[in-house]
């Protein structure tokens, strides 16, 4: 069985750490305009006993620079404004120069 839950993202810039189950997929991310804030929705399998993996995620504006080692992950737009938060993600932990930990919209867990 699986589920997806919704999480709320910072936008400032700073990291939003999660601790997600292994195998987990980020299937959405929308910013929403009653709230002022990033959200991203996840799938997420729901069998007991299976590993949990901390995931940084991080919210930027459109030409801002970001390292290396995170992975895009999707985009929301502000339809009320000229917007676009663009949605990183990278393994806690995880150095410069090390792959991202996004593959396709897929997070997958690297060594």
């Amino acid at each position: 069985m699986k589920t997806i839950l919704k999480y709320r993202l910072d936008a400032s810039g700073s990291d939003t750490s999660l601790t997600l189950t292994d195998g987990f997929r980020v299937v959405r991310t929308e910013y929403i305009p009653a709230e002022n804030r990033v959200h991203l929705w996840v799938e997420v399998p729901l069998k007991a006993g299976t590993p949990e993996s901390r995931v940084e995620f991080r919210v930027i504006a459109s030409g801002q620079p970001i390292g290396d080692d995170f992975g895009y992950v999707g985009t929301a737009l502000d339809t009320h404004a000229p917007e676009a938060y663009h949605v990183f993600s990278r393994f806690a932990g995880q150095q410069a120069g090390q792959p991202s930990a996004s593959d396709g919209g897929r997070l997958v867990r690297v060594a």
